[in-house]
């Protein structure tokens, strides 16, 4: 088992795209520039993609997926991407498929129960997770959906039941492609009409020419990954730069250690924003519970010789199991008590069942 420290640089080796458009906004086309890709004809449009430069496979039925698309044939080919167009005809297939090898996953009338939306979502999402690790990069396509709601446009993927959710948690990168006036355009940020995602920063950007766009898709991923990856390094940097701090800060001692690291402090405030955000907070913990006080006209810390008082120990906690018997023997004795034995007021026995012990009531007691 791997685990990655808050210092370690963590990378998308294999990130995965969610390209969401109207038809005949070029979706194909742009699935096909990948660098030697595998365009997953799903939808049985790709007749009609302009500059097709990869290779393409259709098929009409999830058991021909299972049987054709492996991790041999793949590296056969020597495939580093899979384009799977679209991402709704390919649940439709499967759906199918899981409707034959389980019926109990469908209504009476046809369609998926909620047991088969689940394992139509379930089984989606494992095979997507196959293919990543055969090291492929994936890009799903997917229809845009549009609805109105007020004066507002929303637009969602067109992707059914709950396998939506799955895909938008395994792609790395969402983006809405629509024409702005005549120019194309993806749009990965999240906005009041499409909820995109944009780990890498790239805001809006625009789509060239179809006949210059041969690599586009190849070319935004590549600079995904390089921008993810450089993020996480200076999310490692940082998290290396706060643990030195801590770490002396652990053995600062007197008013001339914690002035020392005051000087540390300062020097984040222009250079690393979030590290002096974060280094600050530490420092004025533990010059608190040290006893310093910050002396604003002197800018320094100050030792105010007094010391907060330690915590007390925490009581020792009893567990309840060790009372059990105390809490249970009374009611135990005063219902063998009343069963065993009767007396009336007067203390004469009025009739003890046989074999049992005469307890005996005290008087005046009924």
């Amino acid at each position: 088992m791997r685990i990655d420290t808050p210092t370690d640089a963590l990378g998308v080796d294999h990130p995965t795209t969610l390209l969401v458009g109207v038809p005949g906004v070029c979706k194909t086309s742009l699935g096909y520039s990948f660098h030697r890709s595998l365009l997953l004809n799903f939808d049985g449009g790709a007749h009609r993609a302009v500059n097709r430069r990869g290779d393409t496979v259709t098929f009409e039925s999830w058991a021909d997926v299972q049987a054709n698309l492996t991790r041999r044939y793949v590296a056969d080919k020597g495939y580093t991407g899979i384009t799977i167009d679209t991402v709704e005809r390919a649940l439709q297939l499967l759906q199918a498929q899981l409707l034959d090898d389980d019926p109990k996953c469908g209504l009476a009338g046809g369609g998926l129960n909620p047991k088969g939306w689940g394992t139509l979502k379930t089984r989606f999402a494992s095979w997507v997770g196959t293919l990543r690790s055969w090291g492929l990069e994936v890009l799903f396509l997917a229809h845009a959906k549009e609805e109105r709601r007020g004066d507002r446009l929303v637009v969602r993927p067109a992707i059914p039941g709950g396998s939506l959710d799955e895909v938008l948690k395994l792609s790395d990168f969402v983006g809405y492609l629509h024409l702005e006036g005549r120019q194309r355009v993806v749009d990965f940020r999240i906005t009041d009409s499409f909820s995109g995602k944009d780990p890498a920063g790239f805001g809006v950007v625009n789509v060239p020419p179809v006949d210059r766009a041969s690599t586009f898709m190849q070319d935004l991923v590549d600079s995904g990954r390089a921008a993810i990856a450089q993020k996480n390094e200076e999310s490692a940097a940082l998290a290396g730069q706060v643990a030195a701090f801590d770490e002396r800060l652990r053995s600062a001692a007197t008013v001339d250690h914690f002035n020392a690291l005051l000087g540390v402090v300062r020097a984040f405030q222009t250079d690393n924003p979030m590290a002096y955000a974060q280094t600050r907070h530490l420092l004025l913990v533990a010059s608190k519970q040290a006893g310093m006080a910050y002396d604003v006209p002197l800018q320094q810390f100050v030792d105010t010789g007094v010391r907060p008082p330690a915590r007390p120990a925490p009581a020792p906690v009893v567990s309840s199991r060790s009372n059990r018997a105390a809490t249970i023997q009374p009611r135990l004795l005063s219902r063998l008590t009343e069963e065993a034995t009767l007396r009336d007021r007067d203390g004469d026995r009025v009739g003890t069942p046989a074999g049992a012990p005469a307890f005996v009531r005290p008087q005046g007691v009924r």
